[in-house]
């Protein structure tokens, strides 16, 4: 074999390293009122968690959804909707008067018009909230402390049928 003289040692070329951008850096900040209106309907799977970024809290709240509608035959299921039905309620109220930034910490987009929207949606929510609690505490009170079981009862047992079954 012949000795083939070697190339003079260029310099290789500097690899830069290669950096991911974040998802959301190059596109439009993210919609307060969006992520408002995604709390409203998907709160309870944690979907406006994961719009907002924080995946990890998102996926693990669905999870938990999911799981909690499986296993609803099971007490458990039922202890699973009461905790993120607290965790919602929680976040809805995070988000309407806390929250103003995403998991990147970019400044969510809010709108004079957003904002009108939110507050109007807002409002709604806790009016509908407080009539549906008074209305919980009015139906257990009646049925507590009223006796309407009781009375319900001695008027079915004082009613008097004949032979075939009819009232007379």
């Amino acid at each position: 074999m012949e000795n083939q003289p070697m190339a003079a040692d260029a310099p290789a070329p500097e690899e830069k390293p290669v950096v991911a951008a974040p998802a959301h850096a190059s596109s439009e900040p993210r919609s307060k009122a969006f992520a408002f209106m995604i709390l409203l309907l998907f709160g309870y799977f944690g979907m406006h968690k994961i719009y907002l970024g924080h995946k990890k809290e998102g996926w693990t709240r669905f999870g938990l959804g999911v799981a909690s509608i499986l296993t609803l035959i099971l007490i458990v299921g039922y202890l699973i909707m009461l905790v993120l039905a607290v965790w919602t309620l929680v976040d809805f109220f995070m988000l309407h008067l806390k929250t103003t930034t995403d998991a990147e910490g970019q400044p969510l987009a809010v709108n004079k018009r957003d904002a009108k929207w939110e507050k109007g949606i807002f409002i709604f929510h806790i009016v509908v909230g407080v009539l549906y609690v008074l209305a919980v505490i009015a139906a257990v009170s009646l049925v507590a402390f009223g006796g309407v079981q009781e009375k319900a009862l001695e008027e079915y047992n004082s009613t008097q049928f004949n032979s075939s079954g009819f009232y007379r």
